[in-house]
């Protein structure tokens, strides 16, 4: 599959430098770029100014006054806020240069992912992708925005987010804050599990929108469809597995499992099934099935 739902930055404005590591690591044609948001860390960096420079500017005036008159040791402790929020500002002005100065950049390629910085990038190709994760985290009533968590096999991480107090909030070393950070993080996971699943059995046909039947059960991207003409569609089920000797689903992440009046016994290929259609769920809930 290549996914090809552009976002702006793709094509042939990819730097040079990703290019020569997405060769060397043979993880064929671009996908889709995207670039830091630099608008958020450049209000954060004005935030930092206009804050830092008057609680300095208090801070060593208040030193100044007590000095020369300690009858208020009162003054010290307000001195000493202003001096801590002038440190945290000048922290947070000194980080959002640099992210201004290096202007990060994510990129998705068939067989992986590049993320630049200044003149140093690391790829990130499928075969080493050791754990993905994604998650909402709630910012107001109605604001949820979102993280992908990626963790390569030898223990590099990055994590894709929209807010740029991910960063402050994580700990992680590694952060890029995109303006579309759900829809490209959603083409991640889409394209990491069809790249998974080229060459398993009944993945191609049902890639070009065939349909795979399975004894009493047939699997389609639409859902798994059964004999009396019912269909459980994908978004309705995120998993599908044997339960008790049965043919089971799950209907929402963790969960109750539901058995069917369906023997597993009865499902030439079970495991092919099962395996099929928990990858067609997985993409149904990342954003759309296959494209």
């Amino acid at each position: 599959m290549t996914d090809r739902r552009a976002l702006p930055g793709t094509g042939d404005d990819i730097p040079r430098i990703v290019r020569e590591a997405a060769q060397e690591q043979t993880l064929g044609s671009a996908l889709r770029s995207a670039p830091e948001a630099l608008g958020v860390h450049a209000f954060w960096l004005v935030l930092s100014v206009a804050v830092g420079v008057p609680a300095a500017g208090y801070a060593v005036y208040g030193l100044l006054a007590w000095i020369s008159d300690r009858t208020e040791p009162s003054r010290l402790i307000v001195v000493g806020i202003a001096a801590l929020l002038a440190v945290g500002a000048g922290l947070g002005f000194r980080d959002h240069v640099r992210v201004l100065r290096l202007r990060p950049a994510v990129h998705l390629f068939e067989g992986g992912l590049v993320y630049v910085q200044g003149n140093t990038c690391e790829v990130i190709s499928w075969d080493d992708l050791a754990l993905w994760q994604p998650s909402g985290v709630q910012r107001a009533t109605v604001v949820v925005t979102y993280r992908l968590y990626l963790r390569r096999t030898d223990g590099y991480e990055l994590l894709i987010g929209e807010d740029a107090r991910d960063k402050s909030e994580t700990g992680a070393k590694n952060v890029i804050t995109l303006n579309q950070g759900r829809a490209f993080g959603q083409a991640v996971i889409r394209q990491f599990v069809d790249n998974r699943a080229t060459g398993y059995p009944g993945w191609a046909e049902l890639r070009t929108g065939g349909t795979l039947s399975y004894g009493h059960v047939s699997l389609s991207r639409a859902g798994l469809h059964f004999w009396d003409g019912t269909t459980l569609p994908f978004g309705q089920i995120v998993w599908v597995g044997v339960e008790n000797d049965n043919l089971a689903v799950r209907s929402v992440p963790g969960g109750k499992i539901h058995p069917l009046p369906i023997a597993a016994a009865d499902i030439p290929h079970v495991t092919d099934l099962t395996t099929n259609a928990n990858r067609l769920a997985t993409l149904a809930g990342h954003g759309g099935g296959l494209s």
